[in-house]
């Protein structure tokens, strides 16, 4: 009986690896022109965040003796205006 179970389980996650992959494959597009990976947005009704999106962000990692968050992102927008980000997304203040 468990070695059904087991089969049953085993044929269940091939499954479901299968479409984990075609997931991937769909969520990403390669533009041919300039051979940049672009992502889809799947649900972009969902995004109410667009005037936060920048074009240009490095991640600052930070070594210190204290416990605090010591990684963050800095952010430049296409006007050169810069901003700092925790690594949830928050803006620091």
């Amino acid at each position: 009986m468990s070695d059904k179970l087991l089969s049953i389980e085993i044929i269940s996650d091939t499954i479901n690896l299968f479409k984990i992959k075609d997931d991937i494959q769909n969520a990403f597009l390669l533009d041919l022109d300039s051979n940049n990976v672009m992502m889809v947005v799947a649900e972009p009704q969902n995004i109410t965040n667009v005037k936060d999106i920048v074009e240009n962000c490095e991640l600052y990692i930070v070594i210190s003796n204290n416990d605090e968050n010591n990684s963050y992102y800095k952010c430049t927008d296409d006007k050169g205006n810069e901003q700092k980000y925790h690594t949830n997304g928050d803006i620091m203040k």
